[in-house]
C-alpha cells in the first residue's frame, strides 16, 4: 500500500470518528468530541480537519464520474470489508465467480486510488500556483 493507502486509511478513521460512518461533518457536538478524542482505530492517527475535507471532496467527484471505484473505495477503507466481500456486494447482479468478484474489486479498489492520486496532485500543483 503506497501513500494514497495510508492517507484513505487516516481519512476513513477521520470518517468514522462521528460514530456513525458518515462522510463529513455530523452533529456539531459530535465534531466537537471528536476533535477532542484520540483515535481508536489501532496506530493510525486520523486526518486533521482541512485535509479530510479535500480528500471528501475529491471523492465527491469521483461518485460522479465512476460510481463503482466510489463505492469499493468506501467498502474497504471506511467499513473495512475483504476485497472479497467488496467485490460480492458490488458485483451480486453479474453472474460471475466469487474469484472474479474479488479480482474485479481490488481493481475497482486500485483505480480509484490511482485516479484520488493523481486528483489530489492536481489540486496540490493548483494550491501551489495559487500561493
Amino acid at each position: 500500500m503506497g501513500n494514497i493507502g495510508v492517507l484513505l486509511e487516516r481519512w476513513a478513521v477521520w470518517v468514522r470518528q462521528d460514530g456513525r460512518g458518515s462522510l463529513g461533518y455530523g452533529a456539531p457536538m459530535a465534531c466537537l468530541i471528536r476533535d477532542n478524542v484520540h483515535a481508536s482505530s489501532g496506530d493510525v492517527e486520523p486526518l486533521g480537519d482541512d485535509l479530510a475535507i479535500v480528500v471528501d471532496r475529491a471523492l465527491n467527484v469521483l461518485k460522479k464520474r465512476d460510481l463503482i471505484c466510489y463505492q469499493a473505495l468506501l467498502l474497504y477503507y471506511v467499513d473495512k470489508h475483504s476485497m472479497q466481500y467488496v467485490g460480492n456486494i458490488i458485483y451480486k447482479e453479474k453472474k460471475i465467480s466469487s474469484y472474479r468478484c474479488r479480482i474485479k474489486a481490488s481493481e475497482d479498489v486500485r483505480n480509484g486510488e490511482r485516479w484520488l492520486n493523481g486528483f489530489l496532485s492536481c489540486f496540490n500543483e493548483f494550491e501551489n500556483l495559487a500561493a
